[in-house]
């Protein structure tokens, strides 16, 4: 085929909405996105379809990878790349869907242990982010250091740290789901909601001060149920008018909880944060989180020998720590030796079968070495070199003549270099199901 009318195939086909599909596809795969919790209710998870939609656009808008990472780690602390210190309206509707990235794991509705419970959340947010964006298994240092690579447990409860203040996914309500939409959608919610919020305010002041009466004049005590007490005994103690207002007040309240009507508004599956100040983090030893050892505080792998990271000091009226955003900014840093090397060779992998590292999510000592370090070098400093555009590194590797080798095999070449390590030709490959 002529170099120009093969470019040109490549183009059609980068430019086709069905490549952000199937390229999306191996993404959600990394993320362990699923639409349900598993467990023996898996019950379906709300609004998740939206991050699915969101990696999609992605890909087939070519955004920036680095800013693909910052969007799912921290995109409700962050706008435009700036700190925001947090909040729904902070970030453009898509930063804030992509840290739906959170809330794709696996989740137990009824735990017996729900500290454990707690800890195995934010294992599965390490270990994911770990190995998905860094290539590294921290997950296996958190009983104990890394038997393998030098990965000590305190860095496990260091990077820990970073999440710590993210509310425990509960599969819907306000620490999972915030509205997203137009600046009039926004205003007509946020209008709608205060006025919730007030007419809620008085009738539960003026409930409050009628029971309040009743105490004093029948002599109930603290523990003793109020309500249980004013329905028996409430009209002889309050008189007949002073009763039928406390029913008919709370049934008024009871029905604005049932049926009050809100503007529509498109709501997303999101991550939230305690306010501004996270919790201490503790290393757990043997893993065991009723089992408290060190202070740490968020940093990076030791490994790496960078300072400390300065934690940002966020104002009283925070959502977020800010933390995330350090993180973020670590892992989609331009220097950072891992990161795009990690997602050059995934690319490379669905290319051509396998990757140059044929360990994708394991670049440590006990994953595979790569059969070229050097080509894997260079791709990851073309990808960040060329804004970490991802079409154009399709481009350039389908481009390649490496990619348009032959299948076919000739007996010395398969003498000498069986498993095709050295790329002398195309590997056959099974058709996906897809």
């Amino acid at each position: 085929v002529p170099p120009q009318v093969w470019r040109k195939h490549v183009d059609r086909l980068l430019e086709s909405p069905r490549y952000g599909e199937k390229w999306g596809r191996h993404w959600l795969d990394l993320v362990r996105y699923a639409e349900t919790n598993s467990y023996e209710r898996d019950n379906p998870k709300p609004h998740v379809w939206r991050y699915r939609d969101y990696v999609i656009r992605a890909f087939n808008q070519d955004k920036p990878f680095d800013q693909f990472v910052k969007e799912q780690l921290a995109g409700d602390e962050m706008a435009n790349g700036k700190p925001t210190g947090g909040g729904p309206w902070a970030s453009n509707p898509d930063a804030l869907i992509a840290t739906g990235y959170y809330r794709l794991g696996i989740w137990d509705d009824e735990p017996s242990d729900p500290v454990q419970s707690r800890y195995d959340g934010l294992d599965d947010i390490v270990a994911t982010t770990g190995q998905v964006f860094l290539g590294l298994t921290f997950d296996c240092a958190r009983c104990h250091d890394h038997k393998i690579d030098p990965i000590l447990q305190k860095d496990y409860y260091r990077l820990l740290s970073f999440f710590h203040n993210i509310n425990h996914y509960r599969n819907g309500g306000p620490t999972d789901e915030q509205p997203i939409g137009t600046a009039d959608q926004r205003a007509a919610f946020t209008k709608a909601a205060q006025a919730v919020q007030e007419r809620r305010g008085k009738l539960q002041s003026q409930i409050a001060a009628i029971e309040n009466e009743f105490r004093l004049l029948s002599k109930a005590g603290p523990s003793q149920d109020i309500i249980k007490l004013i329905r028996s005994d409430g009209a002889r103690v309050l008189g007949q008018m002073k009763y039928a207002e406390w029913e008919t007040l709370t049934f008024e309240l009871n029905e604005s909880r049932k049926a009050e009507k809100m503007p529509k508004i498109d709501m997303a599956l999101c991550v939230t944060e305690s306010g501004p100040r996270a919790p201490e983090t503790f290393v757990m030893l043997r893993g065991n989180p009723h089992v408290k050892g060190d202070k740490v505080e968020p940093a990076f792998p030791t490994i790496f020998n960078l300072p400390e990271p300065k934690l940002p000091e966020p104002a009283p009226s925070a959502k977020t720590s800010g933390r995330r955003s350090l993180l973020a900014d670590w892992i989609a840093a331009p220097d950072n030796a891992l990161t795009a090397r990690v997602f050059v060779n995934r690319l490379w992998q669905h290319h051509f079968g396998r990757g140059i590292v044929r360990s994708p999510n394991d670049f440590g000592t006990q994953g595979i070495r790569p059969t070229h370090p050097e080509l894997l070098d260079w791709l990851a400093s073309e990808f960040v070199d060329k804004g970490w555009r991802m079409k154009a590194l399709h481009r350039l590797i389908l481009t390649s003549n490496t990619y348009q080798m032959s299948s076919h095999g000739n007996p010395a070449a398969l003498k000498v270099d069986p498993t095709n390590d050295l790329f002398w030709r195309f590997d056959m490959r099974r058709l996906t199901g897809e």
